[in-house]
């Protein structure tokens, strides 16, 4: 045991294990950098910064330098510059890891006139509330790790026979409509559609532009494609008239089994046409002569009266960078799938298990939040623009800050190159949500690094121990 305690001593202060551990410190912040660059942050993260073999390297750095520091023992005069540069090391190894365990690095959304001080993380969550109807309701939040789009998924299983079968990176929406077979659904008329130009008509108007029409939500009742809107009526009346433009409406008439489309001229007339029908299935390829320019067609591609959305996400076409979209996950319910973008919930209602109790599920997929002790208040966003263009070049927030121990602070500018600094937390202006006709909605970094100061300490340390050794050096050679 001795010999064995003496040879793992050896190794510890031993040159070649420092060479060994600097070179692979060098070539992974080497592979982080590139991958940063090629990639984004997160990625080089994942693969780099948070990987086992990188903690192994620091870990083994700070056990390596310690030692060299015991194995001087007992310290003398002589040793202070040495022991002064290699305890800056350990401070600021320490003090990384009290960032990385502790810290807190997020973003927040205030709008003009608004107070907020919930602060989202890169951290998704799913929250699984589950009742029953013998037992009270409860709430299980699971962490949903983060993977890099080129890295593999393993299904995750989690509590009441949920699993996570898939996971997307970064994901777009697909929205599709289908039958709505149950009574409770959000049923309502849906339509899809092509308008094209007729043979009079430019290469690109024959090609022509499909959209979904469904009367369920008041973001899919109306579309515009081209210079028409297209509108559709869950109940017996045609929807408003939006202006003078060439405009399509439709409504089902249930009762005689006929689907009523009124059109509308870009000089403002208005026609009639009805189209009855046995089954969905006798509109479709169903033409409509709009009378609009290019001789316009609308042409019905699929009609459902009673539909329901059908939500599903692939893998969107931006993968990495700041523009990429945040990700998605499948839930399998063993009978069903549910996919959940970041931000979105569902209800499920499952039939009975062994124990004869039906179970009913809220399910959120969320990002991590956390509440700071104090309100951000936005009284004002401005922005400037290069001229001719629509192009920022500078933009900016005058915020107030009350609430907390801190004293309260007010009209307080915050700008790309102008942080706040309050509470221990530290706000970057980082970007916006334009809304016209100007933006209203500023979009904060918040940071907070309870290891900051040890890390600074720990690089004056440095500094200051290698100054000194060169100095003694130095005076050593001078006559």
């Amino acid at each position: 045991m001795k010999t064995a305690l003496r040879i793992f001593w050896r190794i510890s202060i031993s040159l070649k294990l420092a060479v060994v551990v600097i070179l692979g410190l060098t070539f992974s912040l080497i592979a982080a950098t590139v991958m940063e660059s090629m990639y984004d942050t997160p990625t080089a993260q994942y693969w780099i910064y948070q990987s086992w073999y990188f903690y192994a390297i620091l870990g083994t750095l700070g056990w390596l330098i310690f030692a060299v520091a015991m194995s001087r023992l007992p310290w003398q005069k002589k040793h202070l510059p040495f022991l002064c540069a290699h305890l800056g090391i350990l401070l600021t190894l320490y003090g990384s890891w009290l960032t990385f365990q502790f810290g807190v690095d997020g973003s927040i959304q205030v709008g003009e006139g608004q107070t907020e001080s919930a602060v989202e993380l890169n951290e998704p969550l799913l929250i699984i509330a589950a009742g029953a109807t013998t037992d009270a309701s409860k709430t299980t939040t699971i962490p949903i790790p983060w993977i890099p789009p080129n890295a593999e998924f393993k299904p995750i299983a989690l509590p009441y026979g949920l699993t996570v079968a898939e996971f997307i990176s970064r994901a777009e929406s697909k929205v599709t409509f289908v039958e709505a077979k149950d009574a409770i659904d959000l049923a309502a008329p849906a339509l899809k559609i092509k308008v094209a130009g007729g043979p009079s008509a430019p290469p690109f108007m024959k090609l022509g532009q499909e959209a979904w029409l469904w009367g369920g939500e008041a973001t899919w009742n109306r579309q515009q494609v081209g210079p028409a809107i297209l509108s559709i009526s869950s109940g017996p009346d045609y929807l408003p008239v939006i202006g003078k433009g060439p405009e399509a409406r439709f409504r089902l008439d249930t009762k005689k089994s006929r689907l009523q489309v009124t059109i509308q001229t870009s000089d403002g007339k208005s026609t009639e046409q009805s189209f009855p029908f046995q089954s969905p299935k006798d509109l479709v390829g169903l033409v409509i002569n709009t009378g609009w320019k290019f001789e316009a067609q609308i042409t019905v591609l699929e009609w459902i009266p009673r539909a329901k959305s059908d939500v599903s996400f692939t893998a969107a076409r931006i993968q990495y960078g700041a523009g990429a979209s945040s990700s998605a996950i499948r839930l399998n319910t063993g009978s069903s799938n549910v996919w959940l973008g970041l931000g979105d919930r569902a209800t499920l209602d499952l039939p009975p298990g062994p124990d004869g109790v039906a179970r009913h599920y809220t399910i959120g997929y969320f990002p991590r939040r956390i509440v700071l002790p104090f309100g951000l208040k936005l009284n004002k966003f401005s922005i400037d623009r290069y001229q001719g263009t629509m192009n920022p070049s500078e933009f900016s927030s005058v915020v107030d800050v009350s609430g907390g121990k801190d004293p309260a602070v007010t009209d307080r500018l915050i700008s790309m190159n102008e942080p706040l600094k309050h509470g221990g937390f530290t706000f970057y202006q980082t970007s916006y949500i334009d809304a016209q006709p100007r933006p209203t909605i500023s979009i904060f970094s918040v940071n907070q690094d309870p290891g900051r100061w040890m890390k600074y300490l720990g690089c004056l340390l440095i500094v200051l121990g290698t100054i000194w050794l060169f100095g003694m050096k130095y005076l050593k050679r001078s006559p």
